[in-house]
Order: C-alpha cells, then structure tokens, then sequence
C-alpha cells in the first residue's frame, strides 16, 4: 500500500496526528497510568486542539512525575507553583488544581474496584463499542454514554470531565471505535475488540479425564469401558454399580420395617378417618385411599368405609413420597395401579 493510497480519519492531518492516529488512538487501554495520562491530557485539552497537547506531551510527562497518579496525588501549593512556572506545559491553574484533585480521586476509584480500568471498561461491557462512522458528520461531539460517565466521574470528585471531554478520552483509550469504515485503521482496532476464536472454543470444549485421552484398545486391555464418561457426568441409574454389602443390609432392614408397617396397617384397614393434619395429602384409586405424609418417611394407607366417597387432595403437585407410596400399595393389594 502506497503512500497515496492511505485514508485516514478527517483529523489525522498534522505529522504528530498522523503518528498518534496510527499507532495509538482507539487501541484499547487497560493499563491504569495510561488511563490516568489521557484522563490528564484530555483535561488540559480543553478549549485547545489536540496537536497542541501532542507537541507538550513530553513536558507533562516530566512535570507531572511519569503520570504517576500516586506522586501526582501528593502534589502541595509547592509542585503547583513549580507547575504555574513550566512554560513546556498549559500553565492554567485550574487544570493544574484539577489534575492533583484528580490524582486523588483516581486513587479512591482504584481503592474501591481494584483498578481504574475495571471501572472505565464497566461503562461499556467490558468491549469496545464499535462507532462504525462512515463520514465527518457521523461522528458525535458527545453520547448518551459519555454523559453518564461524566456524571459519575463529577460525582467522585474529578474536575474537568464533561460530555465532551469524557467522549474524547473514551475515543482515546479505545471504549468506542470511532475511526470511520474508510479508514485503514478501522478493521485493525475492530478485531482488537473481538472475542478470540481460539479461546471461545477452548472455554466450550468440554475437559477430558485421564482414563478417556488413553486409546480404545489400550482402554480394552486394561479393562476399562471402552467409552468412559465425562467428567461431571451423572451415572444413569439404570446402570448403578452393585451396591455394597453394607448398602444391602440398610436396604434390607428398610424392606423389613416396610413389610412390618404394611402388616400393621392391614389390621385397621376398616378404618374411615382422614388426617386433617396439612401435612397429609390424600389420593384415591382401586379401592384405596393412600396417605402420604410430605414431612417425614412414614406412608399410611387405609381402605375406605363403604359408602364412603375417598377424598382426593386438591394439590397440583404431588409430594415426592406419591410414587413410593403407589408401589407400597400395588405390593399390599395385589392389583395394578
């Protein structure tokens, strides 16, 4: 590509544009004392061009200690009359009061969310926006967004952060991609905003255990299945492992204690009574009236008097102890459910 051939953003006019046009604007920012130097920058900014704070960009970096936001915060009426004197920097005192205010107030922000970047990158998601401009007029002075971030920013403390300003820096430290679709650094920024493919699909993959990264056949031969499951997966219960012998005892005691209740429930079978009690709930089919306790693992049962119509519970939802309930009696009567 030619010389010629290049087409940049309307303002990339100046040699010192061109440059940080090129090489810097737009690139998405994480660091905190390059947020903390364009937040200072875009302040001194203002009402001035932006060439203007390019060519005293290096005399701010010696007047202001490297953009360190923790010396700058330490900042007295000594370092802003040194400040008033630099002739290499804007000598405004109110922006020279507001970039020490602002020190401060970044300082607090890093405090309170552990850096300044993960509270700038909340505004916008996380990822830049992409403007996609494709002429001058398409470009805002200021957003909806920027104002928002403006007010935040105003509420904590900071000075010289208005919509516009706040617009700017988000154009600078790449929140919004505002390189217009013909220029030749558009397509480059925007895929600096993208998810990568190849760890999207690292993060959906699912992980493999030991036993499955080892071949079918050597599998075979150590007799292991020959299709393991994934890990995390839930075995079927219809393919349970035998249960120990300590399991079989609890299981058969419990099968006792069954059959012992069902006996004792035989003999008063005549019974009419329904448990008023919330807790029961009753459910009525082949001639009995199965009763099933919600709080608790005991089951009841009994047939009804005659003519005696069975009351059927007005609950949507049966408890969980219905389907034990409808084998117990399917076992004690002798008949289908």
């Amino acid at each position: 590509m030619t010389r010629a051939a290049v087409v940049r953003c309307f303002w990339a006019r100046d040699p010192l544009d061109v440059v940080y046009h090129d090489r810097e604007w737009g690139m998405p920012v994480r660091d905190d004392r390059r947020l903390f130097e364009f937040l200072l920058l875009e302040g001194a900014q203002a009402g001035l061009s932006w060439v203007t704070i390019l060519r005293k960009r290096a005399a701010y970096r010696r007047a202001f200690a490297d953009f360190d936001p923790h010396r700058v915060a330490r900042f007295g009426p000594r370092d802003v009359r040194r400040l008033l004197a630099d002739a290499g920097i804007v000598r405004n005192r109110a922006k020279i009061a507001a970039a020490v205010a602002n020190a401060r107030a970044f300082l607090a922000v890093v405090a309170e969310h552990g850096s300044f970047a993960s509270y700038l990158w909340r505004f916008v998601g996380g990822r830049p926006l992409q403007g996609r401009r494709r002429r001058r007029r398409d470009v805002p002075a200021e957003t909806e967004l920027s104002r928002a971030l403006s007010a935040d920013l105003r509420r904590r403390g900071f000075r010289f952060v208005g919509p516009t300003i706040c617009y700017a820096f988000m154009q600078a430290v790449g929140l919004v991609n505002d390189h217009t679709v013909d220029c030749f650094r558009y397509r480059a920024v925007a895929r600096l905003g993208r998810p990568s493919s190849s760890s999207s699909a690292a993060a959906m993959r699912r992980p493999r255990s030991a036993i499955a990264r080892r071949p079918v056949a050597a599998r075979a031969a150590a007799g292991q299945p020959k299709y393991p499951r994934p890990p995390g997966c839930i075995r079927s219960k219809l393919r349970a492992p035998p249960a120990s012998a300590a399991a079989q005892s609890i299981q058969a005691g419990g099968r006792r204690r069954a059959s012992r209740r069902r006996t004792s429930l035989g003999a008063t079978a005549s019974t009419s009574a329904v448990s008023s009690s919330p807790e029961c709930h009753s459910y009525s089919g082949r001639g009995l009236r199965i009763s099933a306790r919600t709080r608790g693992s005991s089951i009841g049962f009994a047939r009804p008097a005659p003519g005696v119509n069975p009351a059927i519970s007005t609950r949507t939802r049966p408890p969980r102890s219905l389907r034990r309930a409808r084998a117990i009696a399917r076992r004690w009567s002798g008949s289908a459910w």
